[in-house]
């Protein structure tokens, strides 16, 4: 099946997974089969106020907010051809000034299911009761060990944040998994028993760890 969505969807929106789909629409000749696609990556806004050393983000203090229509598009557009989840990724998809987008997105598409990746540091008892109003959706927490490995790349308080932020999803029954980066001065932490048993406790249901991107930051790949 011919499809044609890129050129205008490149032009307008910062949608990670198009790279991926338009790899394959070239490789295959234009063709697209269903059950192509596992995932589909939305960015809803690359900003963050946080400071991670080694972010790969370049742009990461632009607060510009995708258009949910142009989400619509996308989703709508790809579900021919088979994700079984769309991941919501940034930047900080929770924060304040993209907080409403996200939500309204997840809302927007019950059968659609959604992970979101975030650091956790803007869920309090306010939102944390928001997002357990969807039943479409797990939350992704960043965490890279514990308070000394997790600070010294995501800053102080970070560690904090995550147990916060755990806390008052598992309270609400609300799907949490884990994002893990690992790096050299954290992959006997993060790979032992007791940091896994650590995120079960927390209400981690699912971890995926994955190595560390090159960046921008102070550390890029090869120092870290």
């Amino acid at each position: 099946m011919k499809i044609g969505f890129y050129p205008g969807l490149l032009r307008d929106v910062k949608l990670l997974s198009l790279y991926h789909a338009g790899r394959v629409h070239l490789e295959s000749g234009g063709a697209i089969d269903e059950g192509t696609f596992s995932v589909g990556f939305i960015e809803v806004t690359s900003y963050c106020p946080g400071n991670c050393r080694g972010c790969y983000i370049p742009d990461r203090r632009d607060k510009q907010v995708i258009d949910p229509l142009l989400v619509d598009r996308f989703i709508d557009q790809l579900k021919p051809y088979g994700p079984t989840q769309f991941p919501i990724v940034g930047g900080e998809p929770f924060d304040e000034v993209a907080q409403d987008t996200t939500l309204g997105i997840i809302a927007d598409h019950p059968n659609v299911f959604f992970s979101i990746c975030t650091s956790g540091r803007d869920i309090d008892e306010g939102f944390a009761d928001r997002i357990a109003q969807l039943d479409n959706l797990s939350v992704t927490l960043s965490i890279d060990g514990f308070e000394r490995n997790n600070n010294m790349r995501r800053g102080r308080g970070a560690f904090g944040e995550f147990l916060i932020a755990s806390k008052l999803l598992k309270q609400r029954e609300v799907l949490i998994t884990a994002y893990v980066t690992i790096n050299k001065y954290n992959h006997q932490e993060v790979t032992d028993e007791t940091f896994v048993d650590f995120l079960a406790e927390n209400g981690v249901k699912v971890a995926s760890f994955h190595r560390m991107f090159s960046g921008e930051g102070e550390i890029n790949d090869r120092e870290y």
